[in-house]
């Protein structure tokens, strides 16, 4: 039987440490992290085959993309999956079913572990599972976890008193943090101090001899089922009375070898993994103890319990144990670009417009080395070598060449206790003992890939290159093109998820971040891997550190999974990295409060402050603030402080006035009103929401702050009054726009926006300017856009373009910013002159968006052209 393992994450802020074992067709996948899935799909793993997931921990490193991970499961017609790991995995899952995560056709056993249990795996191969839990630390300062107030405590009093944690607010000397930033270092795992880790066991099933056909000739054995019996170690009786065993008739057999995979959570865990392993070491098989998987976090590893540990597994077995280091975060292998497809369409968008694509930093050092990129077909593995990629992080070395595959053989190994490299997609035989070692020819070793050279000389032909040349002349107009020393322009808007429903290879889910100054970000929904997105659009470890404490808001449209599995991730890494800050505002449909409570409290410190949506529905400027009963943490005052005026029309359908709340009249009012509160008062913003046509609970929000563009994000929605009325006069409108429109049934059914259906809802609310997101997996790379002075024809909306573009004029350059965004200059031009479409990684600064649009009307035909069918 050919058992191996295959290392999928090895950067926690990539795709976290993670392995995937293989059996006869079958899938085990131990930890769920973040981008799993994702990247499983860009290297062409099936997880559709997946039987058992087994959980390590339970933190959002471990379980990030477990709820997508189910349902992309369910979607692919899995019937059934088992889910091992420790409380409170039961209590979790309930809460993740019951509150987003509807499966119905699949089902999930949950296996939680609080002792000792077998998984067992069938053909004699299971994995002992070992629950590991430190005691409470009664010292703990509670402090930075309690911030989230229970579902029916009352409002926070004002003002709001500042979080304080367990350490400084430098991030550099916050204590407990991995070294996951050579510099502003980061945790990777959550304080654990009751925390239960669970150690997996796993032994391989021995291997019988080779059966000898001459010797069982010799001895009158009759081909057969008595063959069969003594190949499976069994003896036999022939008629003649004579007793045959196997060992008469085959060559002696092998012992299977037994595995282990760790990851402790701090130091205690450590020592109790020890005395565990030294107890049961002869019923765990560790005396054919081979390979030790750490998943460990990189600043335990160093530790001297944990060399206590390794030399403890080592001393028991009678082989020579290979220690892999799978958690690299503090190594030049976070440097590797994890999702080649989407870096190599990075690129070529960076060629195009530089100063809106800021070069990816692929999760590593801002200082670190690596090659120049060098051209490889996206079908291809990634190869090559990557800075010291190839350093073992307690000195291997990297193996010999053997048989065309890179191999790490017994001799040479290491240390003495054969430590090995590891990367991305490296395989590591674990059963028959004589094929044991570790196969790295497709590990991941590029840290930026591009398309193949044959791909890129599509933009070389004559239309192309003009398209591409006419695209920098305007994309140099702009004003951070024209002052590169001013990168940082406020307001700006960047886009870390683009994509519909699931993740894609060039789209991640949908995540926008909404920078209005230096001190104040916002998030519009943050889907499963947005935390990888944006540090890879960030040109440090600082950035992203200072990036993580400007978000002082959160916001969810709505409960689909792809809105909002980022979320707890974002909330523990900042409140890890920033402890004395005052906590996020969460704010998000009411439904979802229990669900982030029950995280907080029983399964790591997320620390925020619950606003409910519903707490913000425009209404009649005279209408009486009714809250649903399910909320609370919002208080109403009767005064006019409390409220604040939403610009949003000046008459309108009577629908339009019943979608948000106002009751019925055949006009809607003139004056519109939302609810403030002063945490939002606080930081200056202000917001104003509405339900829109999606599922139950589904919101649009405007946002505004004093002297700054007003911004309305829709949301998922089908085109409704609703955003119209919301979106009213504003600077900036970004609406999804998830099908083409020739789908416009399916989006329909859906409830989702055609490309055309969302350009009629922008022409309605006077919008200065249009972003598109939220596109369909199906047409990755560019929707087709039509432009209203299309043609007939098959090749129309492309000629149609290009005519438009050679007759584009470009816009004066401006000496400074200006944030007048709907002029009259403005207005007048139809609005498909003034949208853009996004991608992830996109930066867009306000102060830009004058020149953007014609910029991005000369995009189809660059992307277009690396979509022309090849053979390479």
């Amino acid at each position: 039987m050919h058992i191996f393992a295959q290392v999928l994450g090895t950067h926690p802020l990539a795709v976290p440490p993670g392995l995937q074992l293989f059996k006869e067709g079958e899938r085990i996948l131990i930890n769920a992290g973040e981008n799993t899935q994702r990247f499983c799909l860009e290297h062409r793993m099936r997880v559709s085959r997946t039987r058992d997931i087994i959980l390590t921990a339970l933190n959002a490193e471990n379980v990030g993309g477990l709820p997508g991970l189910l349902l992309t499961l369910e979607g692919s017609g899995a019937d059934a999956i088992r889910i091992w790991g420790p409380p409170p995995l039961k209590d979790y899952f309930e809460w993740v079913r019951r509150t987003f995560a509807f499966l119905r056709q699949i089902d999930v056993t949950i296996c939680e572990v609080s002792s000792p249990t077998e998984c067992d795996l069938g053909d004699s191969f299971n994995i002992q599972l070992l629950p590991i839990k430190a005691a409470q630390d009664t010292h703990h300062d509670d402090t930075a976890t309690t911030t989230l107030a229970p579902a029916d405590a009352p409002a926070p009093s004002l003002p709001h008193k500042r979080l304080r944690g367990n350490g400084s607010s430098d991030v550099s000397q916050s204590p407990g943090f991995s070294s996951v930033f050579p510099n502003a270092v980061v945790p990777t795992c959550s304080p654990a101090d009751g925390q239960t880790s669970v150690v997996c066991v796993g032994r391989c099933p021995d291997v019988a001899g080779k059966f000898d056909v001459e010797r069982a000739n010799a001895l009158k054995v009759p081909k057969g089922p008595l063959f069969g019996k003594l190949k499976s170690g069994q003896s036999v009786t022939l008629e003649d009375g004579t007793v045959v065993r196997s060992e008469d008739v085959c060559e002696p057999g092998f012992r299977g070898q037994s595995f282990v995979i760790l990851q402790p959570l701090n130091e205690q865990h450590v020592k109790q993994m020890t005395e565990a392993l030294t107890r049961g070491s002869e019923a765990y098989g560790l005396d054919h103890l081979a390979h030790v998987f750490h998943l460990t976090d990189p600043s335990l590893v160093r530790t001297a319990s944990y060399d206590a540990l390794m030399r403890c597994l080592a001393s028991r077995s009678q082989l020579k144990v290979r220690h892999l280091f799978c958690n690299r975060g503090d190594t030049a292998s976070s440097e590797l670009s994890f999702f080649p497809s989407s870096a190599s369409l990075n690129a070529v968008l960076a060629k195009a417009l530089p100063s809106l694509f800021p070069p990816c930093t692929h999760n590593g050092p801002s200082n670190g080395g690596g090659p120049a990129a060098m051209a490889v077909d996206e079908q291809e593995q990634p190869s090559g070598d990557v800075g010291n990629g190839d350093a073992v992080m307690r000195g291997a070395s990297s193996g010999d060449e053997v048989g065309g595959k890179r191999r790490h053989e017994e001799e040479g190994e290491g240390e003495e206790q054969g430590d090995v490299a590891v990367a991305p997609l490296m395989k590591v035989t674990l059963s028959p003992p004589v094929r044991v070692g570790a196969d790295d020819s497709s590990c991941l070793r590029k840290a930026k890939p591009t398309f193949s050279k044959k791909r890129l000389s599509r933009l070389d032909t004559p239309v192309v290159a003009d398209r591409l040349a006419k695209c920098r002349q305007l994309h140099d107009q702009t004003p951070p093109a024209r002052h590169p020393t001013q990168r940082c322009v406020y307001p700006r808007v960047r886009f870390l998820g683009t994509g519909a429903a699931m993740p894609g290879q060039f789209r991640n889910v949908s995540g926008i971040l909404l920078e209005m100054s230096r001190t104040f970000g916002m998030l519009l929904d943050f889907g499963e891997g947005s935390v990888s997105q944006l540090r890879l659009i960030e040109t440090s470890d600082e950035s992203f550190a200072d990036t993580l404490k400007r978000i002082k808001v959160v916001y969810v449209s709505h409960i689909h999974a792809d809105h909002h599995l980022g979320v707890a991730r974002l909330l523990s890494l900042r409140g890890r990295m920033w402890p004395q800050e005052q906590a996020p505002v969460l704010m998000a449909p009411h439904k979802m409060q229990r669900y982030y409570s029950f995280y907080h409290k029983c399964v790591e410190a997320i620390p925020h402050c619950f606003l409910p949506a519903e707490g913000f529905i425009i209404r009649p400027h005279d209408a009486p603030f009714t809250p649903p009963e399910s909320f609370v943490n919002l208080t109403p005052q009767e005064d006019q402080s409390a409220c604040w005026t939403v610009p949003c029309t000046d008459g309108g359908e009577s629908e339009a006035a019943a979608a948000a709340g106002g009751g019925g009249g055949e006009k809607a009012p003139s004056c519109w009103v939302a609810s403030r509160h002063a945490l939002l008062d606080a930081l200056g913003v202000r917001v104003a929401s509405i339900l829109v046509d999606h599922i139950p609970d589904s919101f649009a929000i405007r946002v505004a702050m004093d002297g700054l563009p007003d911004v309305v994000y829709s949301g998922d929605t089908r085109p409704c009054d609703a955003v119209a009325l919301l979106a009213k006069n504003c600077d900036l409108l970004i609406h999804e726009a998830t099908f083409e429109d020739g789908l416009r049934t399916e989006a329909i059914e859906k409830l989702h926006s055609t490309l055309d259906e969302a350009f009629q809802i922008a022409e309605r609310t006077g919008c200065g300017y249009l972003i598109l997101t939220h596109f369909s997996q199906r047409y990755p790379k560019i929707p087709a856009i039509r432009h209203h002075h299309t043609t007939t024809g098959d090749n129309a909306e492309d000629d149609s373009n290009n005519e438009a573009v050679d007759a584009m004029e470009v816009p004066p350059a401006a000496d400074g910013p200006s944030l007048s965004l709907r002029d009259a200059s403005v207005l007048k031009r139809d609005i498909r002159e003034r949208t853009l479409f996004a991608f992830d990684g996109l930066e867009v600064p306000f102060v830009s968006l004058p020149w953007l649009p014609e910029c991005f009307r000369c995009l189809p035909a660059i992307l277009n052209a690396l979509e022309e069918p090849s053979t390479d």
